[in-house]
């Protein structure tokens, strides 16, 4: 389990490193689209984007100050920021067929122990005609039903549409 951790770790991280040296602005483009969501936003003031990267700020109906949005964004947020960060990569692990044997003791899994009781297994899927809120029915309220005819009323035992020679017989293969 840990390998297969360290190396979906590695992987990302070398794709992380690919999508951040192609990255070619100074922003990465998550900050570049908070910084226009940002401004979107704002009712009050609006940006007027000009030549290099500047832009006026319009508050109102007045056009009072010119700055530069990107002076504003955190250093944190530079491209050359997140290329640092997945510049160090994972080193690729030998698999466990080419560890060195130490001669120490070998580390061993929690032996099972099969719970007690009987195992709970699923519920059982409800058919169209059982009830949702009762969960058992008690003896005195349920309606038997012939196993033979599939009838109301009586079970399998006492069922007045089956022949006597019918029931010998049956009784015999039975027994």
């Amino acid at each position: 389990m840990l390998e297969l951790i360290g190396r979906d770790a590695m992987h990302r991280i070398a794709t992380r490193f690919e999508q951040a040296r192609e990255e070619p602005a100074r922003h990465t483009k998550k900050a570049r689209k908070e910084v226009e969501k940002s401004c979107d936003e704002d009712q009050n003031c609006h940006c007027v984007s000009s030549t290099g990267g500047r832009y006026e700020i319009v508050e109102g109906n007045n056009g009072e100050n010119t700055c530069l949005v990107e002076d504003y964004i955190s250093d944190y947020y530079t491209t050359e920021k997140w290329r640092d960060t997945y510049r160090r990569d994972l080193k690729p692990v030998n698999g466990s067929k080419f560890w060195i044997d130490c001669g120490g003791r070998r580390i061993v899994g929690p032996s099972y122990k099969r719970p007690l009781g009987k195992p709970k297994g699923k519920a059982r899927i409800k058919r169209v005609h059982d009830s949702p809120s009762k969960k058992k029915v008690g003896r005195k309220r349920r309606v038997p039903h012939c196993g033979i005819f599939s009838e109301k009323g009586h079970n399998s035992r006492r069922c007045p549409t089956e022949s006597l020679d019918i029931r010998k017989k049956r009784r015999q293969l039975s027994k």
